[in-house]
């Protein structure tokens, strides 16, 4: 994802009081939470919205945002939005859109948009990468639990969702499944329960590598996602330190969660993840099915916010801002 780039659809309509245009700013309409964006707007003919915004405050990440011509209007688009920190991922509760006319010190919420403003939870493609490893043998029914209760959540949480598992131990005992959906995530969950090759060795690298040649050769209007699990460090990946190199250097949104054991590494999952908010590690078994519900609501917690506007003819130097908000609730 780029930066500058749980339920069903979620859809977040403002209700907020509109205040009057006021020359101080104290008294003008607020955006709502502390996570906004703001874009420059106008149309000569050609719908057209800054590439970047030229306002951005708090935890936001985002894709290039675009404006075209619809039925009613002008459709405006910014997808791939997550609201993140270092150590957090947050859902979207509430969204609200003010305008602001060239001239003018408010924002003001413009009432008659109010039912073409709204968000919803993009559609995921996302890939478990599942430790098989004897080490596991002990706590493997609860695993197993936890892995179909994260492709339940993936695939519940939007109309086009898919899931996929890469079950590994050694490099020789990787296993990969096809996506699933909703509508056929049973079987998934009966491949889940009837994995049985158990093998000494871990090649954690090798299969989140596997998982990310699967997502790129899937065709699939939405994002993309893989979620490493291991209780230890690689040991078993052929060449590392490159396989290391092209995982990071996919654009796929990375996940990891972490067992302690014996053998644990932090640092080798530290590695895949883009975000530190993306790792997040169990001290035991017991703390594993928070986690594995709490990553799995960060996976798909990312928005495509649109908003509908007239479309009214505006030069460029006519041009009014846009400002997006959110409240937001972090994922825990």
């Amino acid at each position: 994802m780029n930066t500058t780039h749980f339920p069903l659809l979620l859809a977040a309509l403002c209700c907020c009081f509109a205040c009057q245009k006021e020359s101080i700013d104290a008294n003008c309409d607020q955006p709502i939470g502390s996570e906004y964006l703001t874009y420059r707007y106008y149309n000569d003919g050609t719908p057209t919205l800054t590439p970047d915004p030229i306002d951005v405050r708090g935890n936001i990440t985002f894709d290039p945002a675009s404006a075209r011509r619809v039925a009613n209007g002008v459709e405006i688009t910014i997808p791939g939005v997550r609201i993140r920190t270092s150590d957090s991922n947050y859902a979207i509760t509430r969204l609200k859109i003010d305008e602001k006319q060239r001239g003018d010190n408010c924002f003001t919420f413009q009432s008659e948009f109010t039912n073409d403003q709204s968000s919803f939870q993009t559609d995921i493609a996302s890939v478990l990468v599942l430790d098989m490893s004897t080490s596991l043998q002990g706590n493997i029914n609860e695993l197993k639990t936890y892995a179909k209760d994260y492709a339940g959540t993936v695939v519940n949480s939007s109309p086009n969702a898919t899931v996929a598992v890469v079950f590994f131990s050694d490099r020789d005992a990787i296993e990969s499944t096809r996506f699933y959906t909703s509508a056929d995530i049973d079987e998934l969950n009966a491949r889940i329960d009837g994995f049985t090759n158990y093998q000494e060795r871990t090649a954690l690298y090798q299969a989140v590598q596997e998982g990310l040649q699967l997502l790129e050769e899937l065709d699939f209007t939405g994002e993309k996602s893989i979620v490493a699990f291991t209780d230890g460090g690689d040991n078993d990946s052929n060449n590392p330190s490159q396989l290391v190199r092209q995982i990071t250097d996919s654009p796929v949104e990375k996940f990891a969660i972490g067992l302690r054991g014996a053998d644990f590494q932090q640092t080798g999952l530290r590695a895949i993840v883009g975000e530190p908010s993306n790792l997040v590690v169990a001290d035991d078994v017991a703390a594993l099915e928070d986690i594995f519900r709490i990553v799995g609501r960060g996976v798909v917690s990312v928005y495509e916010i649109r908003y509908t506007r007239s479309d009214q003819l505006l030069t460029a130097d006519e041009a009014v801002e846009i400002r997006i908000s959110a409240e937001t609730d972090r994922i825990r």
